[in-house]
């Protein structure tokens, strides 16, 4: 069973709060935050805000090598779980 709390990414995407700082800092999560939007953030900022994860809260961003596994293991190309930019 899915409980919604991580989802499969190709790339992980810089947090979102910290590149609006012109700093490059891995996201943690996709994530509600308290001021209103979703974004990518860095654990510091998921922390800061109060993020949690779930479903309709935010995600764990989990990196899948999707070329290395030449999409023969646990995911597919056109896996619902997998988000992010497209392999070219």
């Amino acid at each position: 069973m899915n409980d919604h709390r991580s989802v499969k990414v190709a790339v992980i995407p810089d947090c979102d709060v910290c590149q609006g700082m012109d700093a490059k800092v891995p996201a943690y999560a996709d994530a509600k935050l308290c001021i209103g939007p979703w974004a990518n953030v860095c654990k510091f900022h998921f922390d800061y805000y109060g993020c949690s994860l779930g479903l309709g809260r935010g995600q764990e961003l989990v990196a899948v090598d999707a070329i290395q596994k030449g999409f023969g293991g646990d995911i597919a190309p056109d896996d619902e779980n997998l988000k992010g930019e497209p392999l070219t």
